[in-house]
């Protein structure tokens, strides 16, 4: 998934890397968090 790598660079900008990939088993609902917090 080119979503999960666009996320990480994201998360890594904002030091979020580990979250990120805590949250990326749970798949959509990491979509869902970063969404509520980015935009």
């Amino acid at each position: 998934m080119d979503l999960t790598k666009k996320l990480d660079k994201k998360c890594r900008r904002m030091g979020h890397r580990q979250y990120a990939q805590k949250k990326l088993f749970k798949g959509r609902s990491i979509l869902n968090e970063l969404n509520r917090d980015y935009i």
